[in-house]
Formats: C-alpha cells, structure tokens, sequence
C-alpha cells in the first residue's frame, strides 16, 4: 500500500486574530502584493517572523515569476537549514506558500512539522495539528513521529496511543519504506497493540491497565487488521484462543464486526479446527436457547429444507448475549466459513454431517423466534447445496467427480423456491459451473421434466410464472450453448459444434423460444401488470437471451474491431440490427431495467449513435458512484467517434468534465477530510480502507481516459491544447511504472454464457477494454504533443538568446530520447499486447513513437551537431516509415468489405468514424513535428546562417513529404466527412434502416433461411411499424449528429 498518487489540494490557512484589519483584507481578498508589502513594513517594525511568513506566503501566489518560488527556497532552506518553526501559524502559510509545486511534502513541511512537534512536546494543540497536517498530505512517516511523542508526553490519554499504532502500522504497509524501518516496524506495530490489550507480558512502562468496560471496537479491528497483516498463523491463533480474548468474547460483548472479522482471520490463516470450535459453540448456545426442539424440527432431520412458516413456541430471553448469539448464528460468513473449513479436514464427513444436523436445529429455533428472514432463509436454501457438493466432494475426494442425481435435485428445488428473485441464476450459475457437462445437460433436462412441479411449487400458475420458468430455462441453456470446444457433440441438439465454444444450433433454437414466449408476454395486459409489481422481469430476461443470441449469431466476436480491413461491424447486419430494434421496443416500455439499457448503450455505440448512446445512458440517473464503475462504458473512445460531445462553451460542456470534477474532488478534497476526521473520530481501523479507496481511484484508468478524451475532444475543435498533460490535476509526472487498473464494473451486464465464450463487455464492444499499456502510451503520446506544439511566449527576449537556444535544443532532444525510448517499450517490448489496442490507435501510437525518434535524431544530429552522411540516411529511414504508417492508416479509413452494396457505404462508415478521429490524431501530430522542426531550421539559420542553409537544403524537402502527407490524410478526412454528410441528409433513411432489418434478403454467415424468416415474423408481430420508424428515425439523427459534429472539425 502506498499514499494515493495524486496530491490533495491545499488546506484552508487562516490569518492570526492579532493580524491588523488592513492585512486580513489584502490576503484574503487575494490583493497579494499590497500583502506582501504590508507583511513586510509589520516585520520591519514588531520582528516578528510570524509575518515574514505571511509576506512569503503572498509572493508566492503573486504575478512575479520571480517571486513565486519564495516559498520553496524558504523552505527548502529551513530544512537544509535545520531550522524549527515553533510557530505553528507561520508553518501552515509556508505550507500554502508552496502549494502547486511538484515537491515532496514528506521532505520538506512534514520535516519541519516534526521538528515543530518534538520541540513543543507538552503542548498537545500543536501536536494535533501537525499530524491532522501529515495525515492530511498521506506523509506517514512524519505523522508517526509526531504521534509517537504526543503518545510519550500524554500517557494517559488512549486515543493517542492508538493514533501512534495506526500511524506506525501505516508505516510498516508503506511500499515505499526500506531498511530498518521496513524490518522493525511490523514487530513493532505488533508489540504496541498487544500490549494495547495486555495480551503480552508487561515491561514495566506499559499505561494504565486496561478495564473491561474500556474496550473499544475500533481498537479491537484495529487490532485484527494488523494481525492479518503481520501476525502468523500460530501466533494469532494462541492470541485469539486466550479465555478473556477471542471471537466468542468479542461476541458477547456486543462486537459483531470485530467477530466477523476474527473468523475472517482465522479463515485467512487455514485455522480450520479453531472455526469449527466458534461454530459449535454458537450453535449449541442457541440450540439450548430454543428449548425443546420444536415437532417441525425433528420432521425435518432427514430432509433438506426447513419450511419458514412461523412456530408457536414463545421466545425466549431478551438479553444481550441471547441477541448476539441469535444473530450471529445466521451469518452466512459463519456459515460458508464453516463449510470451507470442513472441506479442508483430512476426514470431513463426521464433522459435516453434525454441523448440518446442528444447523437444521438452529434455523428452527430462529424460525420459532421469527428471526429467520427472507434473505437468511435464501442463504440457508443455497448452503443445503454448498452441504450436498462438499459432501459429495469429501465421499469421493475430488471436487469434479459425479455429485449424483441428489445434487442435481437439490439445484432444481433451489430453482423453484427462487424462481422469483432477480439474482435466482447468477446464484444458481455459480453451482452450475462446478458441474461437468453430462450433469449440467442433466439440470436442463431436469427442468424440462419437473415443468410440472414448477408450476405446482408457484402460487398462483399463470402467464406470467410460466415465463417465470421459461426465462429460467433459456438462460440454462444458454449456458450450456456457450460451454463446447469445437468438435464436441452437442447434448441438447446433437450437432456437432465447428468452432467453439457457441453452438449455433442452440443459439437459435433458444432465439425462437425466448421471441415465442415474449410475443406471448409482451401482449398480455395481466403479465405487463406483474412486471410492474416484481423484482424479477421475465420479459426483460427473454429479451436480453434472444438479443445477445441474436449478435452472436450475426458474427459478433472478440476479434471483430482487430481487423485493419474491416470497420467494426463486418457482420451480419440484419441480426445485428435486429438485436438493437428489440432491446430498444421493451426498453421504452420498461425504461428501468439496468441490464438492458447498459447492453442497449454498448450495441448504439458500436453502431456508430452516440447520441443515442448517451440517451439511453442518461436514463441510469448518473451519479458520481455511476460515473467512477461504468463511466468508461460510454467515455471510451467517444472523443474519436463524436467530436460533438466534447464542445465547451457558455452553453456547452465537454463530457469529459463531470468524471475529471468528481476525481478531482474525491481524490483532492474527500479523502483527506475523510482521514482527518475518521482519525478525530477513533475509528482508526476505516483509515486503511480509505487509503485503499484513494488508490484505487488514483489508478483507476477512467483518470485518464477521462483526461485524454477531453484533450482530445479540445485539440479536434481548436487545433491544439492550452494546457499541459503534465499540469492536468489528475495526470500529472505519471511515472510509466505506476501502474492504471480497469475497475469498471461490468456485474450489471447479464454474464449467462459460459466460462470459455467471449464475456458480453467485450462481445459489444467498439475495442479492447481500458488497461495500463494504453493509458501510458496515451498520456507519452499528449506529452509528445505538448512538446511539439509549444510556443514562447511572444514578450519572451532573453538576454543570452544563442546559449539558452543550446540549453533548449539539449532539453528537447533528451525529451524526445526519453519519449521514444518508453513508447518503442510499450509498443514493441517485451510483454506489449496488440490485442489491448483497436488497428487505429496501433498505427497513431506507432506514427508518434517514429516522431518522437525524428525529432530527437534531427537535434542530435542536425542543430547540435552537423549532419553527416549516416545520420542523414537515419532521418530519411524515420521519415518513410512514418509515411508509409500514415498511408496504411488512411486505407484504413476507407476500406469496406468486399462485395458491399453502394447504399451500405455509409453505414461503415458511420460505424469507422473512431479511425478516422485516431487519423486525424496522427495528421495533427505530422504537421505539429513539421512546424516544430521547420522552426528549429529557422533559429539555427538566424545563429549560423551558412550550416542553418545547408542542414536545410536536404532536410527542408523530406519534412515537406511528411506535411504532404499530412495535407492529404485531412482532404481524405475532409471528402470522408462531406460524403457522409451529403448521404445522411438525403431522404428515404427511415424506409432503408428499417428494411435492412426487416428485409427479405437472403442471410449471410451461414444463417439458417427459415431461422431468418421465423425472426422477422415474430418481431414485426409484437414491434409496430411506426414503433420502427421512430426507432429507424432516432438511428439516423444520431448519425447525422455525429457527422455534425465532425463537421466543426478543424482540419487545416
């Protein structure tokens, strides 16, 4: 673990009460100079250092270049200096004074605080403020040696020994810290919180000892947490085994969390025995609570289920204890912790059998106390499956051996009793995947045969728990369908699958069924009536199983963006589109279904409609919650595809700017109010979960991506960025080995296929998924961009132009050595994966790492020193390649699959528009080099007239082919976009939208003829025509509205 890689932003400073009125004003008004001038004519006259800080504070944040790092020599100065500020006031001004800076804090003001706190030790206001100050910076290191001595010089206070073992243990995780701290301080952190809780010998300089009325949770997950972290497995079992310690005393005593977590860490450290010794006693105490056993109880030993119907028995004792018991003992972590623990037994089976005996008779005491509800009786319900699997695993020992027709019955019962809940097969899936094909063909079959006693176990049979049965059923299959390896018989169909893992013969046999019934469904008034009522929505199931049905068998596939001839959608388009029409009718029937709108938004942006995209993606309600698990969903890559979307303005904003916002603040502002204040609070164990968060947000590639497409929408409308890479708040000097994660969180999309088929994020996808070889070579390629395109400023006039132009050329030629070294890693190293790129950004990242290496061999070898005959033949290398990577890129753009009709042309090329913003990426940067290298020939010219023209002669006419190039990349863009333009205006858009997916062409890929005619029965049956039209209208605006948008494209 490590402090979050973004900096916070600066703390709110405050001028002494004994500050004049007039100086108050001036700083906080921001009129820094008239501040720094009165801070100054106040220490001349009182010499009072407190206001040199004040006037230091000041220059710091005024107009002057020059006096703008006063702050850092000051500081920097003190430390060097050994100097201590015992003035705690002035400290936080110099804190503010070098705000913005790339400094590091625990080297510079958490030094100074440290000082101030150890040669201040007996005022404790001080001290707390200072390590609210480290904490605040994640400067862990000073904070430890600020609450060690406030610990020192106030014994007696408990709070503040605890703040010295959180701060020591967040130390000791710190990946940063080597040598003896590194070594020491896990032993140490150890020591200090056993003795915390007298669980070693003492030494004699221990507090005060601790009462039994004074322990605290958070101390004691505290604790835990360091145990976890440091402790061996012996060493915390003999702690937590001792008579006044333990999950059973942390249990009476009313501290469930810190229980849980206790059996956490004894799972964690394979203490099996230990679990088991915590379980049976809790069961037995609330065995022997509920008295006799009830009558239901004893009919129930051999059976598998307990019915939840209330008992008439009384309840029992109310106390404390008794409610803790009662509680605990339906905890599905004790549970599941207590099967994985059997399983690990050399010989388990006595001890399962008793603890399932024990189990039955504690659900009936909880159901006799009407404790047992709905979601502990599903939990029960799913561990009498976790029972029958390990007891079939221990009976034969291997956990994929056959588990008998008992377990297949077990999973079919836990069907029926579930039917009703939304997560009933995600819960079911989880069992399903343990089973080898003959059983899992087995449970679908099953489900056939019991039909019958599916409708007898539901309430009221009916429409609607019919397609109950049905949606459960197609998903079943629907798994198995996506479970083969090519060559293997199909055990539902009996057809040989030719290339795995789908068989297409199921996909559309399971489409049939799910378009049958929901014609069925979608027309009964009773059925549309209970969806409204229910969690669980049987046509929203059937519409997402026959949809990616559908796309799958439109030759929809992980591979299908790789291709560099083929835009993304060289598929069967009248599946495809079939797939979009009727995920789009039910979802304006039922706008509340997340699954499907989520699908519904990555199937429109392959499309090529991100406006339509972005209006079903507004139906989530989006949250910054929302925007930090799935905002790449719609943020990725929507800068190439629509220009449109990233305008800013007065009425405009980009729509990159609500993520950068919300990182801004949960990084810069949240967290550090949130650990300040936890650490106020005592809850010393929620520090580390909230350093976590921070880094986890930190490394999250949606950071970046976020940035990059707001760069990137700024640069395709204005030409060039006013900003920096490095000086963006959430980029910043990102070195290339921290590593980005993808945390977007996919659960809501409906993963039914099996575990060898293509995941359903990465079947509707336009690319790859976000990773961190992409975010690096996005954030080398803005820096290469930043470099190129800046200019001096105009009033730039230096006094020693021809030295500072030497100074210049060596800065930049090193940049561009450095630039190019890590993008020819990232590319062609060891370990670079094309597969995590879409083909146009491989050739734009490949176009910028040949530049980057043009740029730095013409410096070394051109204006730093003269060219010779081998560095000229080098430069000329560098130069065809790039030319020849621009020229595959423009084929690219313009490459549709053979044989495509004319009135299909512009559909690829709707759906191909992220090529051409990844073209236009690779123009900019061409001709941003060419102006950068013309101007350096200039400058060499004004300083050496005679080398300036010769250098120039041969090299001048090279960069004009790069500039050429350029030029011709932006008129094919240009006539790409006019083209496309010109076809989307013209009329008969609806009739044509609707009759490619409608149409009575003949199928391609292999699609069966009477499948085909079957599907545009069945949904032209239930999809009204103007239902279609609207649906062809709302495609064709979208379209119209990202060709728009390229339109305001600046090309020149």
């Amino acid at each position: 673990m490590t402090p979050p890689r973004i900096p916070p932003m600066p703390r709110a400073v405050q001028l002494k009460h004994s500050v004049d009125l007039q100086l108050d004003h001036a700083f906080h008004e921001e009129q820094w100079t008239t501040a720094a001038n009165l801070a100054r004519q106040r220490h001349k006259a009182t010499k009072d250092d407190y206001y040199r800080a004040v006037e230091i504070a000041a220059k710091s944040r005024g107009d002057n270049a020059m006096d703008r790092t006063t702050g850092i020599e000051a500081v920097l100065a003190m430390v060097n200096d050994n100097v201590i500020i015992k003035d705690v006031d002035a400290l936080d001004l110099y804190e503010f004074a070098i705000d913005g800076f790339s400094m590091d804090y625990a080297r510079t003001i958490g030094v100074l605080r440290a000082r101030l706190a150890k040669a201040l030790p007996k005022d404790k206001t001080v001290g707390a403020r200072c390590l609210d100050a480290c904490m605040w910076h994640s400067d862990w290191e000073n904070a430890q040696e600020i609450a060690v001595s406030l610990n020192k010089n106030f014994p007696g206070d408990r709070k503040l020994l605890f703040q010295s073992i959180l701060t020591t243990f967040l130390v000791a995780i710190d990946d940063s810290t080597h040598g003896m701290k590194k070594n020491l301080f896990p032993n140490l952190v150890k020591a200090q919180v056993d003795r915390a809780f007298n669980l070693r010998p003492p030494t004699g300089k221990e507090q005060a000892p601790l009462g039994q009325t004074d322990i605290n949770e958070n101390e004691i997950k505290l604790w835990l947490q360091i145990r976890e972290k440091f402790g061996s497995a012996q060493e915390n079992l003999k702690l937590l085994s001792l008579p006044n310690w333990g999950p059973l005393y942390f249990l009476e005593h009313g501290f469930t969390d810190a229980f849980l977590l206790s059996v956490r860490l004894l799972t964690f450290n394979q203490q099996w025995e230990a679990i088991i010794r915590v379980s049976d006693a809790i069961f037995d105490k609330v065995i022997v609570m509920g008295g006799k056993n009830p009558p239901a109880m004893e009919a129930s030993d051999h059976g598998d289920r307990i019915d939840e119907s209330p008992s008439s028995s009384q309840p029992v004792s109310d106390g404390l204890i008794r409610e803790q018991y009662m509680n605990v003992s339906r905890e599905w972590l004790l549970w599941i912790s207590t099967i994985t623990a059997i399983r690990n037994l050399p010989d388990g089976q006595d001890a399962l059998d008793v603890f399932d005996r024990k189990l039955k008779k504690v659900v009936c005491t909880l159901i006799s106390n009407n404790r047992m509800k709905p979601i502990f009786q599903q939990n029960y319900n799913r561990l009498a499956v976790d029972i029958s699997f390990a007891r079939a695993a221990i009976t034969t020992g291997s956990p994929n051996s056959k588990l008998g027709d008992s377990k297949i019955q077990q999973l079919v019962q836990l069907s029926i009793e579930h039917i009703k809940d939304s997560n009933c097969f995600t819960m079911l899936k989880g069992y399903l995947e343990l089973l080898d094909r003959e059983e899992l063909a087995n449970f679908g079959r099953a489900l056939d045969t019991d039909s019958i006693s599916f409708v007898r176990e539901l309430e009221v049979p009916n429409q609607f728990d019919m397609l109950l049965q049905c949606s459960l059923k197609a998903r079943v299959r629907f798994l198995e369908a996506t479970s083969f390896t090519a060559g293997e018989v199909c055990r539902f169909c009996c057809a040989v699958v030719k290339d795995g893992p789908d068989c297409r013969t199921c996909l559309q046999d399971i489409t049939k069924i799910a378009l049958n019934h929901f014609y069925l469904g979608v027309r009964d008034t009773y059925v549309s009536q209970r969806v409204a009522e229910t969690t669980e929505d049987p046509l929203s199931v059937l519409a997402l199983v026959g949809s990616i049905c559908l796309v799958k068998l439109s030759g929809v596939n992980r591979e299908t963006w790789r291709y560099t001839n083929k835009t993304p959608l060289h598929i069967d388009i009248k599946l495809f589109l079939q797939a979009v029409v009727w995920l789009d009718f039910y979802l304006k029937r039922t706008p509340k279904n997340d699954s499907l709108r989520l699908l519904l938004v990555k199937l429109y942006l392959m499309m090529g409609c991100a406006t339509q995209a972005l209006q079903v993606w507004k139906l989530f309600d989006v949250k910054n919650t929302l925007l930090e698990c799935l905002g790449t969903v719609c943020l990725d890559r929507l800068a190439s595809m629509s220009p449109s979307h990233f305008a800013t303005g007065p009425s405009h904003r980009s729509y990159a700017e609500p993520f950068i916002r919300h990182f801004e603040t949960a990084i810069q502002k949240r967290y550090p109010e949130a650990v300040v204040k936890t650490l106020q609070n005592s809850s010393y164990a929620e520090v580390t979960n909230l350093v976590e968060l921070a880094q986890n947000q930190s490394r999250n590639c949606v950071i970046v991506l976020a940035s990059v497409e707001h760069r990137r929408g700024i640069r395709l409308r204005n030409g060039r960025n006013e900003t920096a890479i490095e000086d963006e708040s959430l980029i910043g000097p990102s070195s290339s080995n921290y590593e980005f994660q993808d945390f977007t969180d996919y659960n809501p999309l409906p993963h039914w296929s099996g575990p060898q088929s293509t995941p359903i994020q990465e079947l509707a996808a336009c690319g790859p998924p976000p990773s961190n070889r992409r975010c690096h070579l996005s954030i080398l390629a803005e820096r290469f961009l930043d470099l190129v395109c800046f200019t001096q400023p105009k009033d730039f006039k230096p006094s020693q132009a021809t030295q500072l132009l030497q100074v210049d050329w060596q800065a930049t030629a090193s940049s561009c050595q450095a630039l190019h070294m890590e993008l020819g890693a990232l590319m062609y190293g060891t370990g670079s994966d094309e597969d995590g790129l879409t083909d146009p950004e491989s050739w734009y990242f490949r176009t910028v790492t040949e530049l980057a290496k043009l740029v730095k061999l013409v410096y070394e070898a051109v204006f730093l020193a003269s060219s010779t005959k081998s560095t000229k033949e080098d430069v000329l290398a560098i130069i065809r390649r790039t030319l020849s990577i621009v020229d595959y890129q423009i084929q690219d753009l313009l490459a549709v699959p053979d044989g495509t009709p004319a009135q299909m042309h512009t559909f690829y090329g709707i759906t191909a528009l992220h090529a051409t913003g990844m073209l236009r990426e690779s123009s900019l940067a061409v001709k941003c080099t060419v102006q950068h290298i013309t101007t350096a020939l200039d400058r060499l010219k004004s300083i050496d007239k005679t080398r300036g023209a010769g250098e120039a002669a041969w090299l001048s006419p090279e960069i004009k082919k790069l500039s050429a190039a350029a030029t011709a990349a932006d008129v094919r863009m240009k006539d790409h976009i006019k083209k496309l333009t010109k076809d989307l205006h013209a009329s008969g858009w609806i009739d044509r939208l609707v009759g490619w997916a409608f149409s009575d062409d003949e199928p391609i890929h292999g699609t069966d003829v009477e499948f085909a005619k079957y599907i545009d029965q069945q949904l032209t049956g239930f999809i009204p025509e103007d239902a279609r039209e609207n649906w062809a209208m709302d495609i064709a605006e979208s379209w119209r509205d990202a060709v728009k948008g390229w339109g305001a494209v600046r090309f020149e």
